[in-house]
């Protein structure tokens, strides 16, 4: 369930996310930046925040993707994750902004 999705709809700035999150996870995501999935690329590496709970799930290095499942090596390990399911920040960095700005 994705309790932001009819409001994202009407309004398509994806930073109005961050409202809704706790001060805890908002803190953590400072340095980071809402990217879609589209965007993601292999060796990225991403925070994934559950679209249900609004609460950070899992940091990690993506591997592959594929069309909605994400593979990131997580803690020394594979995990295959369906991409329908989080947001995904990655951090500030001008090598990441510019890329996703020429997509």
């Amino acid at each position: 369930m994705e309790p932001l999705k009819n409001l994202l709809k009407v309004n398509s700035d994806p930073s109005i996310i961050k409202k809704f999150m706790s001060s805890k996870t908002n803190k953590k995501l400072k340095n980071y930046y809402y990217s879609p999935y589209i965007k993601i690329k292999e060796h990225d590496y991403v925070y994934l925040v559950k679209k249900s709970t609004l609460e950070i799930f899992k940091y990690g290095k993506v591997i592959e993707k594929d069309k909605q499942i994400i593979y990131m090596f997580i803690n020394n390990y594979t995990l295959g994750l369906d991409s329908r399911e989080y947001y995904f920040y990655k951090q500030y960095n001008k090598y990441n902004l510019f890329s996703d700005l020429l997509n």
